[in-house]
């Protein structure tokens, strides 16, 4: 599954769920193992496909007046500088949804 229809995936779900639920606060494990470079993952992911779930997600959860605790998961690679590139993903999005 590529960047076009796991995003789509995504937005079909995750703002039902919030609102069926509404929850105090989210726990967003943000998992690159869904990067189209990931040795163990089983999805393809780009690194801006990567970006703009975790922006998609926290600027929904912004949206929704639902604060979110973030963390960095899973990624499975040995060249260290590109699973760090990839985790950063989460930063810079959370960084631009505050700046919004």
């Amino acid at each position: 599954m590529e960047d076009a229809a796991y995003l789509a995936e995504l937005a079909s779900w995750l703002p039902g769920l919030l609102a069926a639920y509404q929850p105090d606060v989210v726990l967003y494990d943000a998992g690159v193992d869904v990067h189209q470079d990931d040795r163990l993952g089983y999805l393809s992911l780009s690194s801006d496909g990567l970006y703009a779930r975790d922006h998609y997600v926290l600027n929904l959860c912004r949206e929704s007046d639902i604060p979110v605790a973030a963390v960095i998961g899973g990624g499975y690679d040995r060249d260290i500088t590109a699973l760090a590139t990839r985790h950063a993903q989460l930063h810079r999005a959370a960084a631009d949804v505050l700046m919004m």
